[in-house]
């Protein structure tokens, strides 16, 4: 069955054009965001610090290539709670201390072996 508009001629076309104008508005900013995103990853990877970034879960988004070979992670990992993954390093605390640094926003350092 053919859909039918319930606003006729004219004023169906200017809002028809004011939507279209929306989504490519929308589909610039989104490629803004993208573009913004990806040079503070870039950024970041620049800084040759292990970088994390988690979700609420615990499970890992993202990494910087520091990250990657500190903790031997591979693309297959994101997705994946980080008190899942066999890491090089011996850190038993390491769910209290994220959680700590995320609740309280404060950098929590330990020794690790």
């Amino acid at each position: 069955m053919p859909t039918r508009s319930i606003i006729p001629g004219e004023p169906r076309e200017a809002a028809e054009g004011k939507l279209e104008a929306t989504s490519e508005e929308l589909d610039g900013g989104s490629r803004e965001a993208q573009r913004a995103d990806a040079e503070v990853w870039d950024l970041l990877d620049a800084a040759d610090i292990p970088i994390l970034l988690l979700d609420g879960e615990l499970r890992i988004r993202r990494f910087t290539r520091r990250a990657e070979a500190f903790f031997g992670l591979t693309a297959a990992d994101v997705g994946r709670r980080i008190t899942d993954i066999a890491l090089p390093v011996r850190a038993p605390d390491l769910e209290r201390w994220i959680t700590q640094a995320t609740d309280e926003v404060c950098l929590v350092e330990a020794e690790v072996q």
